[in-house]
C-alpha cells in the first residue's frame, strides 16, 4: 500500500509498449482519478439517496470525509 494521503491510483494500468527495434518497455501509466476519489465517489452515491438538508456541497464535503475515513481504516494494522 502506499503512504500517500489520496491512496495513490485507483485503477493503475500497465502499458506495454513496443520500440521500432522489437524491444518491449513496460511503463505505469500516470494520471486518472485516485483512490480517495474512487470513495468519495462511492460514498456520494449513497449519501444522495438521504433527505439531507446540507445542499449539494455539504453532501460533497460529506463524502470526502466518509473517503478519508475509509483511507484511515485501509491503513490501520490488522491483527
Amino acid at each position: 500500500m502506499t503512504d500517500r494521503h489520496d491512496g495513490g491510483q485507483a485503477f493503475p494500468e500497465l502499458g506495454i509498449y513496443e520500440m521500432p527495434d522489437g524491444e518491449r518497455l513496460s511503463l505505469n501509466r500516470t494520471g486518472g482519478m485516485t483512490l480517495r476519489d474512487w470513495f468519495a465517489g462511492q460514498a456520494l452515491a449513497g449519501l444522495t439517496t438521504l433527505d439531507a438538508d446540507c445542499g449539494p456541497l455539504g453532501v460533497a464535503r460529506d463524502a470526502y470525509a466518509h473517503a478519508d475515513a475509509m483511507l484511515m481504516a485501509r491503513s490501520e494494522k490488522k491483527p
